[in-house]
């Protein structure tokens, strides 16, 4: 029992320390709540909304994010992706939705990045290997909400996680909004 106690002593104590050097992002989020005097959930950041942009011409999508990350830094969520118009890549696909769960979520005061795997897809074909991770950022400047969302095979490096805060070629919306939370 004795053993038990002191081992428990120790994470406690490895946690509080893992909480003050990174920010209050640690499995132990209770306790970095009570160093700081602030609530566990001051960590928990959501972001949700509807956008649809013209990402080019003849590239038109809506996008449906429903995610949260943790306090831990997990993230969880929906993203669905209702691709409108794909001419401007010569394809004829008419309306495809593509849906997938989001992976990774880093917040800055006015934008999300966001990492998902696609699993499943009106269009199968949407989901060949190299397609199914996508990578995306909503911003908000004076009012205005700004969205980018695609394959990252196609938008950056091999490895690139949302947490890196990769540059992606952000669009004003057409239609829509995203709270930021």
């Amino acid at each position: 029992m004795k053993k038990y106690i002191t081992a428990m002593l120790v994470a406690t104590v490895a946690a509080i320390a893992a909480c003050s050097t990174a920010a209050g992002v640690s499995p132990s989020a209770p306790s970095a709540g009570a160093a700081t005097g602030t609530s566990p959930q001051s960590n928990v950041r959501q972001v949700s909304g509807v956008g649809e942009v013209q990402q080019q011409p003849g590239v038109v999508h809506r996008d449906t994010i429903a995610a949260k990350r943790e306090a831990d830094g997990s993230a969880s969520g929906d993203l669905t992706v209702r691709l409108l118009d794909l001419s401007g890549f010569g394809l004829d696909t008419g309306h495809v939705t593509v849906v997938g769960k989001i992976t990774c979520l880093e917040f800055t005061e006015d934008s999300v990045w966001f990492g998902a795997t696609m699993t499943s897809a009106s269009d199968k074909s949407l989901l060949t290997p190299g397609l199914e991770e996508t990578i995306g950022q909503i911003k908000k400047v004076n009012g205005v909400d700004y969205l980018f969302s695609g394959p990252a095979a196609f938008y950056v490096a091999p490895g690139t996680r949302c947490t890196d805060r990769p540059a992606l070629p952000i669009q004003p919306l057409t239609a829509g909004r995203f709270n930021i939370r």
